[in-house]
């Protein structure tokens, strides 16, 4: 699997929310006991903040786009 990084454009495999079915660029990415988690800033303008109702994403959620 391809490492991800911030300024990727990426989707996610397991869409929270209807607005994460399109595309969007990871802006920050941070480690976790389990794993790295990246935050991504969606083209719909809404960023998800990693907390407790919304960790991130796991690498193996994201799909890169190019």
């Amino acid at each position: 699997m391809k490492k991800v990084k911030p300024g990727d454009r990426v989707w996610i495999k397991t869409p929270r929310a209807i607005v994460e079915r399109k595309v969007g660029t990871i802006v920050a990415a941070r480690k976790t006991p389990k794993g790295v988690r990246y935050v991504v800033e969606w083209e719909v303008d809404l960023l998800e903040h990693p907390n407790g109702h919304h960790p991130g994403y796991l690498a193996h959620e994201i799909v890169p786009v190019s």
